[in-house]
């Protein structure tokens, strides 16, 4: 009995010590390997216990083991707090990180106070209490299973063998749905971001920015430029370098001359978001097109990184119940794409195909930048008359800013993400940055907030004056390992489409919900289910209802391809495809080089019996057999 239990004692010291390593090393690490984190401190704290009832022969000892991985997620705290980087050492995040894991070891303390309690005689109690959480996490892990084939407007995916052309495993629990809302990451405390200062305000018709700051001298910066992650100091990398100004004694306003500028006034700071149209824009042909032609679409995509399919109708019910009204009304026609899959793991393994029809990694040479230069979907667009906008709320968009100074973008939106209250200097982690699990916040507001405001005056102000619009919008919310950062998107871009109603937006323009993959970080993406959702992102596209009628081929079309195996190339065709429409996508046109031979517009249908092999997605990505998970 001794010998059992000084090994039980020299295993926990070897996996205590191999925690400790894991964790000094958490910031040197891939994050994959950073995820180690988790399963020791689960597999340490429960070792902990284990031993300690071999020393405890009195059961009321051994309750008080409960608390042992309390204890050792408290020295697991102390040991992440050392080993962060000294940009990210402040009170609040170190409460967040000790809570976090707190949370995890707590689950462990549970199972073992149940324990001691039965062997304190108290087994009704336990065994109550416990037969209660474990029926019902039995019957939502149950109901859980058919989210798999569930889909909007109560639309199935055909799963299995009923689909042999592409049976997709549709039989397993969806973790994440054994947890309310907010369950994951309660710790973070509610989604708040404050309140904004009011020392200024923008008066928009007239473009100024109205500054009242009696108690000193304020300073603004007007934006143009993005961090340098080095060193925490602006670097421009295209021709729109910030400005600093300094108001006069006695001034209180001044020209907005950029799209965003910060204002400080002593230790207190706004930031204001303004879209300015590009003059040359408002002098195009407001049609910009013979009336003899039929009347072109405008697009805006909408990419939620990291956010499956499953994941948008788990987290985002409010923007799923306007999109889903909006159908029902006869208003628009709504489509969804049950077998869209990735063909790279992360987010460069998917985008370049997307929005430049290009195969691997973007590596910013002269030729990459020539290739998508011509090829990009929005230079289709650009050559059709329409105003281009890009934005991102993630600082690292090095193609998308030189397209910007070559003049193959209008508008360019994505230096205002690099403020270092929001980006912590390119610091990336589960507490701080655009991959926290924290809500995301700069300025007392949201930081989506400011984008959807730009997106929003750039769109009403363009279609005012009869200009067509193409945009494209990166949001980082779904990046994240607790997979709820991204609900704080929920409201937001519901009141976005309910806007775009209102003024009428919706009845010239396509809208695209999409994404590059699912989740890849925290602890659901290592389990099979989780593998399987990260292969399943999102892709749904709402169109106005009479382009639909006017053509049934096309939405016999889109109606079939809810089925069929789709990827990021044939969302690149479509867009083409849009941009000419109705005249059929061209590979040839000599205007706008070939796209790639197996990219497939959803304009036309895609055969059911479409292989892996031939949509170019590899074996290891395939979705598609029972086999699925072993590559």
């Amino acid at each position: 009995m001794i010998f059992l239990t000084w090994v039980r004692v020299v295993a926990l010291l070897l996996l205590t010590v191999g925690q400790l390593v894991v964790l000094v090393a958490k910031y040197q690490l891939s994050e994959a390997a950073s995820q180690l984190q988790i399963p020791f401190v689960a597999a340490g704290a429960f070792l902990v216990t284990l031993s300690s009832f071999t020393l405890f022969r009195d059961p009321r000892g051994r309750v008080c083991t409960a608390a042992l991985p309390l204890v050792m997620g408290f020295a697991t705290a102390a040991v992440s707090y050392t080993t962060t980087p000294q940009s990210s050492h402040n009170l609040s995040d170190q409460i967040v990180d000790v809570v976090y894991v707190l949370f995890l070891c707590g689950m462990v303390s549970v199972a073992i106070l149940a324990y001691g309690l039965v062997q304190l005689g108290r087994s009704r109690t336990a065994i109550a209490s416990m037969s209660l959480v474990l029926a019902g996490t039995y019957v939502r892990g149950l109901a859980s299973r058919s989210e798999w084939t569930r889909g909007l407007l109560g639309e199935q995916m055909v799963p299995g063998s009923a689909f042999p052309f592409c049976p997709v495993p549709a039989d397993m629990i969806v973790w994440p749905s054994l947890l309310i809302p907010r369950a994951a990451n309660f710790f973070v405390g509610p989604y708040t971001c404050g309140s904004p200062q009011t020392f200024a305000h923008l008066d928009r018709q007239r473009r100024v920015l109205h500054v009242n700051c009696p108690d000193t001298t304020p300073d603004i910066v007007f934006g143009g430029g993005s961090y340098n992650h080095s060193s925490g100091l602006y670097r421009f990398k295209n021709k729109n370098a910030s400005r600093h100004v300094q108001l006069a004694e006695g001034r209180t306003s001044t020209p907005m001359i950029r799209e965003w500028a910060e204002v400080r006034c002593g230790s207190r700071k706004i930031f204001c978001v303004m879209h300015i149209p590009k003059a040359e824009l408002l002098s195009r042909d407001p049609q910009g097109e013979p009336t003899s032609e039929p009347p072109r679409l405008n697009v805006m995509v909408i990419m939620l990184d990291a956010v499956s399919r499953l994941q948008f109708r788990r987290r985002m019910p409010e923007l799923v119940q306007i999109l889903e009204e909006l159908h029902r009304s006869g208003r628009s026609s709504l489509f969804q794409f049950f077998r869209y899959t990735t063909v790279g793991h992360s987010t460069m393994g998917n985008i370049p195909l997307m929005v430049g029809g290009k195969f691997n990694h973007i590596s910013y040479t002269a030729e990459d930048k020539r290739f998508l230069a011509e090829r990009y979907w929005w230079s289709e667009f650009k050559r059709h008359r329409y105003a281009t906008v890009y934005q991102s709320n993630l600082c690292e968009d090095e193609l998308g800013s030189w397209m910007s100074g070559e003049g193959l973008l209008d508008h360019h939106f994505v230096e205002w993400a690099c403020q270092p209250e929001y980006d912590a200097y390119g610091e990336r982690s589960n507490i701080v940055g655009p991959y926290s699990v924290r809500q995301r916040c700069l300025a007392g507001d949201f930081v989506h907030a400011y984008q959807l405001q730009h997106l929003q005056e750039a769109w009403s102000t363009y279609r005012r004056l009869g200009v067509r619009v193409a945009s494209h919008s990166v949001f980082e919310e779904g990046h994240e390992g607790t997979l709820e950062v991204v609900s704080t998107l929920d409201s937001p871009l519901a009141e976005l489409v309910k806007h775009f109603k209102i003024e009428g937006h919706l009845n010239d323009t396509v809208i695209v919900f999409t994404s590059d993959h699912g989740l890849h970080m925290g602890p659901y993406w290592m389990t099979r289910p989780g593998r399987l959702e990260h292969k399943l992102p999102l892709l749904v596209m709402l169109f106005p209802r009479w382009f639909t009628q006017q053509h049934p081929e096309t939405e016999r079309a889109l109606r079939h391809n809810a089925q069929s195996l789709v990827t990021a190339w044939d969302i690149y065709a479509t867009l083409r495809h849009v941009a000419s429409f109705p005249a059929g996508w061209n590979r040839g046109n000599a205007t706008f080089p070939a796209g790639p031979p197996w990219a497939c517009t959803l304009f036309d249908r895609i055969p059911y019996n479409r292989t892996c092999r031939e949509a170019r997605i590899p074996a290891r990505r395939c979705i598609c057999g029972v086999e699925w998970d072993k590559h």
